[in-house]
């Protein structure tokens, strides 16, 4: 059965521009997601009775927002199912008072040019994302996301669309019912794997609810709190999985190298800071997404 709603958007909003950022955000990739044209096509996971079941979205432009057709959904399953999408695009996020000081600052002219309506592209789930930073421990990001691939395969559910068979990412449910031994074969070593299934745990103790209602510092300091969960792997999951407003370490070399990009050494790290207050992070994203595109133009 396919189900179908329309969900708004804060605008200034362009799905192109999330489909062009989604195209180069590999570590979200599980191969299940198809982008053709100014649609995309996602798997996600619902949970049903005491398993998971796959949903696949087709994403495309209506109105302000977008249009989703949800297969295999069910219509008491669509409020869920909007929630993520619209977490995943950053639908409500309101970019105006970024855009506001942004507008101010004569050397991001050509990067607001090139980056108009793009929302910040999140990971498609918590799970995902939390099982993504976990893996990145010592690692690198293509291994973490292949890593990440392998799990998506052993436990996640499947479903076809149009001839093309689609896998979801599992569910914490489904997820925090394995054991550390069991997630071994997708982690580095025995210390990774318990890390991994500590913090799947302990997210999934403090329910997903919480931890997109609750205050952000509440949020930090209980992810903070689960084992293997340090400060930068807590604000990793903050922004780019819960879309808290939590401002990266900006004296890391990626983010150093973006400002000095941006500013050619005319502002500090401290000076942006106080420049942009909360909406840092944002700046940090915005500026990021844009350099890349703008190089590659």
């Amino acid at each position: 059965m396919t189900e179908s709603m329309q969900l708004p958007a804060a605008q200034p909003f362009d799905l192109r521009a999330s489909l062009r950022a989604m195209a180069y955000f590999r570590p979200a990739d599980i191969d299940d997601q198809t982008i053709d044209g100014d649609r995309v096509r996602k798997a996600l996971a619902v949970r049903r009775g005491a398993k998971d079941a796959a949903v696949v979205v087709d994403v495309s432009p209506e109105g302000d927002g977008v249009r989703v057709e949800a297969h295999n959904a069910r219509k008491a399953e669509l409020p869920a199912i909007g929630r993520m999408v619209a977490d995943w695009l950053s639908l409500d996020d309101d970019p105006g008072p970024f855009l506001r000081i942004a507008a101010k600052d004569p050397p991001m002219r050509d990067i607001l040019a090139a980056t108009r309506g793009l929302h910040q592209v999140r990971f498609p789930s918590l799970p995902e994302g939390v099982c993504y930073f976990m893996l990145t421990h010592r690692t690198s990001q293509a291994v973490a996301a292949g890593r990440k691939r392998r799990i998506a395969a052993a436990y996640g559910p499947r479903l076809t669309v149009g001839g093309a068979e689609h896998v979801a990412f599992p569910t914490l449910e489904t997820l925090a019912g394995l054991t550390a031994g069991e997630l071994r074969p997708y982690a580095a070593n025995d210390q990774q794997a318990n890390r991994l299934a500590a913090a799947i745990a302990g997210v999934n103790d403090l329910g997903e609810e919480w931890l997109r209602e609750a205050p952000t510092g509440e949020v930090l300091t209980a992810l903070r709190r689960i084992h293997g969960i340090g400060e930068f792997t807590a604000s990793a999951i903050a922004l780019r999985v819960l879309g808290r407003p939590v401002s990266p370490p900006l004296t890391m070399p990626q983010f150093a190298g973006v400002i000095e990009q941006v500013y050619q050494g005319r502002r500090t790290a401290d000076e942006l800071t106080k420049a942009y207050g909360e909406q840092v992070a944002h700046w940090t994203y915005v500026s990021r997404t844009g350099l890349g595109w703008l190089e590659r133009t």
